[in-house]
């Protein structure tokens, strides 16, 4: 089974708000394409219930096979969590009585963004209806009836509720191409539009997803104008690798990232993606540089995402395809002290904002965080959730003259090998005799040979 993060150490200060804007992603347990055509309605119909009941204001929705997005307004007196539950438990119940079955429908918990401004609103409302165009079901976002953008459902939407907040409607068109001309200075530019231009220039074919302002952004190296990065510290960030260069322009140019299914963390609803750079970016090696909301995601296969390698032998395993808005550079860098092998861990919006290095990010339990602190503090640099070798993960690892000296909290039993010396601590030491722990590290670094010097 997949660890499950910390989950009350990364949603830290994130509460239901009344008054203010949701964007909510729930997908079907074990993300199977479950939801029939005819159950689509049920959805919708228990979301109208919420916002005739005076739960909610309802401002956008589209229901798919295996997830559904909505945004809403929470109404005074009422929480997230709540509303949720009762939507999900009412229409699994529903759901299941059709298909002659019990048990679970949709998958525990689900994904929620505060919308924080116009720009943040309209950016989710596009990308709502935009679903089903990107899926390939239709032409037009208003030709699919189970959404706010099909004119049947357009009624749906409490646009009374966003009198007053003073947004423009040039909002409404941020994600039209004449739009990010203008932003952009450079026009619009119909020979950019070509959907093959892109997919030709980081080797990865036709896809019938790539949108003309994707195409224009590619033109000037921004990626997907369409979505705004606005780091909250309080957002959820998934630290993932990014490999290569073409990796690179894909997420720029495409808007997207990929997540082998198999090996992917336990969830992937997250605020943000926070890219860890490998050996092949040179002076930007082994750091983070770049960060790109998360607008939505979908499970496909390898062939489809990468159409020019359909003879790959994962062609057709699943993948997550992480849909992402523009890059943003990080005004500084996070880098690591040294080489480390990244899988994907979470962060928050304020730990990526403060950083000064990799392990600043790490979120973890209180003993951990009391040890690591102390560590800092005597001088002891260590790596935080460091891979020793393949498949051994420590808590902590202090990189010595002589080899390295991996701290684990708990009982875990590790088998030594040359170069290697582990100490297994009960987490409870930490919390009641910190001082005598301290003690032995330094006693073993000393027994190591000091710590290495700094090599980048």
């Amino acid at each position: 089974m997949k660890p499950k993060p910390h989950a009350s150490n990364l949603r830290k200060g994130r509460h239901s708000q009344p008054g203010r804007m949701y964007f909510i992603t729930t997908d079907v347990d074990e993300r199977e394409p479950l939801i029939e055509t005819h159950w689509r309605d049920l959805i919708i119909s228990a979301l109208k219930w919420l916002r005739d009941n005076g739960r909610i204001w309802l401002l956008g929705y589209v229901v798919m096979d295996n997830h559904f997005h909505v945004m809403f307004m929470l109404r005074e007196g009422f929480d997230l969590a709540k509303v949720m539950q009762s939507v999900k438990r009412q229409t699994s119940r529903e759901i299941n009585k059709l298909r002659g079955v019990e048990g679970k429908f949709w998958l525990e918990g689900y994904h929620d963004h505060l919308i924080r401004d116009a720009r943040d609103f309209w950016n989710h409302f596009h990308y709502i209806h935009n679903n089903p165009v990107k899926r390939g079901w239709v032409k037009k976002a208003e030709d699919y009836p189970w959404s706010t953008a099909h004119p049947s459902r357009k009624d749906d939407v409490d646009w009374s509720s966003l009198e007053g907040l003073g947004w423009g409607q040039e909002e409404k068109i941020a994600g039209k191409q004449e739009a990010v001309g203008q932003k952009i200075g450079i026009g619009n530019d119909s020979s950019v539009s070509s959907q093959e231009v892109v997919g030709q220039q980081v080797g990865i074919g036709n896809d019938s997803s790539v949108s003309s302002e994707e195409a224009v952004g590619q033109k000037i190296g921004i990626g997907n104008p369409s979505y705004a990065m606005s780091l909250s510290p309080s957002d959820l960030i998934l630290v993932a690798l990014l490999p290569s260069q073409r990796d690179l322009e894909i997420a720029r140019v495409l808007g997207w990232y990929r997540i082998p299914y198999k090996t992917a963390p336990k969830t992937v609803s997250v605020d943000a993606l926070a890219f860890y750079q490998t050996a092949n970016f040179g002076d930007e090696k082994w750091s983070i540089h770049y960060v790109a909301p998360v607008v939505g995601h979908e499970l496909t296969t390898r062939a489809e995402l990468l159409r020019t390698e359909k003879d790959h032998p994962r062609a057709n395993e699943q993948y997550f395809k992480i849909q992402i808005g523009s890059l943003e550079r990080l005004a500084k860098p996070i880098p690591s002290r040294s080489w480390r092998r990244i899988t994907f861990f979470y962060t928050t919006g304020e730990r990526l904002l403060n950083a000064n290095e990799i392990n600043d990010l790490i979120v973890d339990s209180e003993e951990r965080e009391l040890l690591w602190t102390a560590l800092k503090e005597r001088g002891l640099t260590a790596e935080r959730k460091y891979e020793v070798k393949r498949g051994v993960e420590v808590d902590f690892a202090l990189l010595c003259q002589l080899g390295v000296l991996g701290i684990v909290l708990g009982d875990k039993v590790i088998k030594e090998r040359a170069g290697e010396k582990y100490l297994i601590l009960p987490e409870v030491a930490v919390q009641e005799n910190l001082p005598s722990v301290m003690k032995a590290i330094a006693k073993e670094v000393k027994g190591l040979g000091g710590l290495r010097k700094k090599k980048r």
